[in-house]
């Protein structure tokens, strides 16, 4: 076969695909178990061929004006029917007839203006009906009361004026209605009365600009179990005006997020004393003063979202009543008007005693100016603790720093983002119980004696990767031998060669990341009785003269002894050799990375024990060869490989045993087409490997 068929071929082959995909998606729907989709179709009409099995209909971001009943007789067993983001301007009640087992109708983005009391007279199996986004501007009559298996009814992005959508008694099993971004300046006592006998939970408000909550506004749903009002500019008098009229109802989760709760006291939510409420979104509301006691009257709260508010000080007793809150948000939640010390935000003392079961407390993204010696007094269950970016000034961690957290069962302590600098000995010798200890993204730039970790005596993991420098030592991390997770990418480790190891004692460690280091010198003792070890990351080193038979002494096996070892990255090393026995031990190896390196030629036993490989990286080398003898064991359970972007000479001897496989085999192989291509000889400089023809070789 001539090389230039084989060109036209390619480039045939490899607008198949392309050709195929415009054709089905241009010209019809895709139908699959029962589900057509007819989307971005261009339709002007209901599509007269599908199955008459199918249950769901999909004809959004159409052109379609209207939904013909007629139409739609074919399709009885619809129980779905999506006409979203189409000009659909009136609604042909005999719809439902066509549809008897419908259940969900999407009509959203349309231009619907009216409802008449016949529209959904034949839906009444009707479980969700969307209507967002139309142009409805008013209710009339009773246009949902047939409606009585409702349980969702979206209207939200209309131009409603008013809640009610009724005069009568309906929608009885509605438990979700969406009004949020219309028009409704008021909530008035007897608009919401068509719901009297429904089991309402949730009632959607946000971004109306209500001014009014009349007496009894909420009497006709006194199960309300959730209620959003967010991006409503409510004022605080407001806010408690409605926290009254939520006081008969069976409130638990109240959202008003976005709004201008400038500040609390202790009246703002007293009309909620006789609640059960258990979340409270106070996020985004230019929060200023937590006045004392404001929460006094949540005692059964156990979420209180206060991210991205401007709060200026925490009291002793602004968090006074909350004890059964779980979870408090506080990320970006104080001031940043200025860097002064004087307009920093303060929390004093005992400000968080009354959190007695707290067990999570962000405080992301503030500015605190330190920890004193009773910040966290008091949190006796808290679990996680994130600080992330919290201080201006925390350079040194001493150990007094934590002493407020003594009494606290803590396991994870995220301190990332501080700009900390040192370590002090005993640092962390409250915290017993710690897990997991987040030092990342900082300045830190000190010998590590051993002694910064005294205390953390359940320790699993420490995060220091990418901060200044670190000195190892032999006793480096002798007091934690309860460490499984070990990370030091990018820290400019010094002294990794001590003797013995800075890692012997971590007979428990199962990753350890060594990457991006620099590190050219270690011996084979380094990762010695780390028999637990499965995920090793060396990629980003220079290491390559360890590898090298001219290395004085030979080559260093400091991989030995590894037999649980899973993943193995050693990317970007400037390896030109492998010894051959360098992977022998390494039976459960499941995945080595090899790219970006300098690799030729592969010793033929290399791979003979990688029984459980399962994935191999070895793009961007110097490979010319693929041959049988040295990567068929490697090949022989493979998932994936990447071999893309290497020099292969497209001869009989280098590569016929791979063009072979690649055509054969079910391993992903990304680009294949386009990232495999001949070097040599001239002739195929540039042609996809995978298109190599072989039959001469035979």
């Amino acid at each position: 076969m001539s090389r230039d068929l084989l060109y036209r071929i390619y480039s045939f082959l490899g607008l198949l695909p392309f050709w195929i995909l415009c054709t089905s998606s241009t010209n019809k729907c895709t139908v699959r178990h029962e589900i057509a989709d007819c989307s971005h179709l261009k339709l002007t009409q209901i599509p007269d061929d599908l199955p008459t099995n199918i249950t769901v209909l999909n004809l959004t971001h159409n052109q379609l004006r209207r939904l013909p009943p007629a139409n739609f007789t074919r399709y009885s067993q619809l129980t779905i029917l999506d006409g979203g983001f189409n000009t659909i301007s009136k609604l042909e009640p005999e719809l439902c007839q066509s549809l008897p087992l419908l259940e969900i109708l999407n009509l959203q983005h349309n231009e619907l203006s009216q409802l008449s009391d016949k529209t959904f007279i034949f839906c009444m199996n009707l479980t969700e009906l969307h209507l967002m986004s139309n142009s409805i501007q008013k209710i009339q009559s009773n246009p949902f009361k047939s409606l009585k298996n409702l349980i969702k009814l979206d209207l939200a992005h209309n131009g409603l004026s008013s809640t009610k959508l009724g005069t009568q008694l309906q929608l009885e099993n509605l438990q979700e209605l969406l009004l949020s971004n219309n028009k409704i300046s008021a909530l008035r006592r007897e608009e919401l009365d068509f719901l009297g006998n429904s089991s309402l939970k949730r009632l959607e408000l946000s971004s109306n600009q209500i001014k009014e909550f009349s007496p009894g506004c909420f009497h006709a749903i006194g199960k309300l179990f959730g209620f959003s009002l967010n991006n409503a500019k409510l004022s605080p008098s407001l806010i408690e005006e409605l926290c009254l009229e939520l006081s008969n109802t069976s409130i638990q989760n109240l959202s008003l997020s976005n709004n201008q709760l400038y500040t609390t006291s202790n009246t703002t939510f007293a009309g909620l004393k006789q609640t059960n409420l258990t979340v409270l979104d106070l996020s985004h509301n230019s929060l200023s003063v937590i006045g004392n006691d404001s929460f006094a009257w949540l005692p059964h709260l156990e979420y209180l979202f206060l991210e991205y508010n401007n709060i200026q000080h925490l009291s002793s007793r602004s968090f006074y009543g909350l004890s059964n809150v779980r979870y408090l948000n506080l990320r970006r939640s104080f001031t940043k008007q200025s860097i002064s010390l004087a307009s920093l935000p303060k929390i004093d003392d005992f400000s968080f005693q009354w959190l007695k079961v707290l067990e999570y407390l962000n405080m992301e993204d503030n500015t605190f100016p330190g920890i004193k010696s009773n910040t966290f007094t008091g949190l006796t269950r808290l679990r996680c603790l994130s600080l992330s970016n919290s201080f201006s000034s925390l350079q040194t961690l001493t150990n007094e720093t934590f002493s407020s957290l003594a009494g606290s069962p803590l396991l994870i302590l995220n301190l990332t983002k501080n700009k900390i600098s040192k370590i002090e000995s005993g640092a962390f010798s409250w915290l017993g119980h710690l897990n997991v200890l987040d030092l990342g993204l900082n300045e830190i730039g000190q010998e590590l004696t051993g002694q910064e970790w005294r205390g953390l005596e359940n320790i699993i993991e420490i995060y220091l990767s990418y901060n200044k420098y670190l000195e190892l030592t032999s006793n480096s991390f002798a007091l934690v031998p309860s460490l499984q997770r070990l990370m030091l990418r990018r820290v400019a480790l010094k002294n990794v060669n001590s003797s013995p190891s800075p890692f012997h004692p971590l007979r428990n460690l199962t990753i350890l990341d060594l990457s991006n280091n620099n590190i050219a010198n270690i011996n084979d003792e380094l990762l010695k009785g780390l028999e637990k070890l499965e995920i090793l990351d060396l990629q980003h080193n220079n290491l390559a003269r360890l590898w090298k038979h001219a290395n004085p002494g030979g080559p260093i096996h400091f991989l030995k002894g590894l037999s649980h070892l899973h993943i193995l990255n050693l990317e970007s090393n400037g390896f030109d050799e492998v010894p051959a026995e360098v992977f022998k031990d390494l039976h459960e190896l499941k995945s080595i990375d090899l790219g970006l390196n300098n690799l030729n030629i592969l010793p033929p036993s290399v791979f003979d024990n990688q029984v459980s490989l399962k994935s191999l990286s070895l793009q961007k080398n110097l490979i010319t060869s693929v041959e049988k003898n040295v990567f068929g064991p490697a090949f022989k359970n493979l998932s994936n490989l990447d071999m893309s972007f290497n020099p292969f000479d497209c001869t009989c001897e280098s590569i016929a045993w791979f063009v072979t496989w690649i055509n054969n085999t079910h391993t992903n192989i990304s680009e294949l087409s386009s990232r495999y291509l001949c070097n040599t000889p001239p002739q195929y400089h540039g042609f996809p490997v995978m298109l190599f023809d072989i039959s001469p070789c035979k």
